[in-house]
């Protein structure tokens, strides 16, 4: 089916967009999800775990059904960085067999991480444009000073 993505109800209602009539009664509604990442994570993936989890699990649109493409995200950012510590160690070009300089296979990997981290936290707003089309509903009314009189 073309056209845009529908957004998730929890994202339209931090937008302050919901609408009842726009609203599907039927949709699911999940869990939301748990801080201990899932035990098939790298290492370092369950450090990024850790890390993104504690910066979206304020947002609120978390939920269990997210863990996969958190976990996605998480291992995508390990072999990223991998992959950006051995292009700092061997270069961007190196010597093949040949003798020829040929591009370094770890960048090829760090550019689909890359593309593939850019994917996948765009779905959770964490870039500066997905970002900026949520507005927080509620947020903290200023305190009058005269309120206490």
């Amino acid at each position: 089916m073309a056209g845009r993505k529908p957004k998730p109800t929890a994202l339209k209602a931090l937008q302050g967009t919901l609408r009842k009539d726009r609203t599907n009664g039927d949709e699911p509604e999940p869990e939301p999800l748990q801080p201990d990442p899932p035990v098939h994570l790298s290492k370092e993936a369950k450090q990024y775990w850790k890390e993104t989890f504690k910066l979206l699990a304020g947002v609120g649109v978390l939920t269990e059904m997210d863990a996969d493409s958190l976990s996605l995200y998480c291992e995508s950012k390990a072999r990223w960085v991998h992959a950006k510590k051995q292009i700092e160690k061997d270069g961007l070009v190196i010597v093949a067999q040949s003798g020829f300089p040929v591009q370094s296979p770890w960048l090829q990997i760090a550019n689909k991480a890359h593309e593939q981290m850019l994917k996948i936290s765009a779905e959770f707003g964490m870039t500066p444009s997905s970002r900026s089309r949520i507005c927080v509903a509620v947020k903290p009314e200023d305190e009058n000073p005269f309120d206490s009189i």
